[in-house]
Formats: structure tokens, C-alpha cells, sequence
């Protein structure tokens, strides 16, 4: 979870989807992928997240202050307590 802004179009789109930024959903899938089962090879586990993961997204128009957007980003941490956040490798629940 978490923001970008106008000019990040490849951290909104790719990002999380391989290794080359320094926190990814998919390094922590692969450093973890014996324990959770998920595929381990590179590949493999690229289209295992894009046919098994959903992504939810929450498109604002520019000019929302931080403490809204901080608001509608708190919401589901709290509903979910999603397993890979805020770090990488940090498991939380």
C-alpha cells in the first residue's frame, strides 16, 4: 500500500512486480516462497502474482492533503493487516 503521484507512472505500474526497486512485494514473495508456496523462480512467480493477486486502487484528483490521503491509506491496514507492509521483509499479524 501507499501513494505516488503524477510522474511515477512505472512505480504505479511495475514496481511491485519485480526486483529493481529496493522494496517490492515480489522480493518478499521470493525470499519467503518455500514457506508461503508460492513459486520461487523468477518467472514463474511474476504470473503466479498477476493470476492470483489482486491490486485495489483509489484514484484522487491532485490537491488532497496529506492527512486525507494518510486517512484512506490507514483504512486497510487496519481492515486487513496485510502481511508485507512498510518494509521489506517486515511480516506483520
Amino acid at each position: 500500500m501507499g501513494g505516488v503521484g503524477s510522474g511515477t507512472e512505472a512505480r504505479y505500474r511495475y514496481q511491485h512486480y519485480g526486483d529493481r526497486a529496493g522494496s517490492t512485494l515480489f522480493k518478499d514473495l521470493r525470499a519467503g516462497c518455500r514457506e508461503l508456496g508460492v513459486p520461487c523462480e523468477d518467472s514463474a512467480l511474476k504470473g503466479w502474482m498477476h493470476g492470483n493477486l489482486a491490486r485495489a486502487d483509489i484514484l484522487l484528483v491532485p490537491g488532497y492533503d496529506g492527512f486525507a490521503l494518510s486517512l484512506l491509506e490507514a483504512f486497510p491496514h487496519l481492515r486487513w493487516r496485510p502481511r508485507y507492509e512498510g518494509g521489506r521483509g517486515r511480516r506483520r499479524g
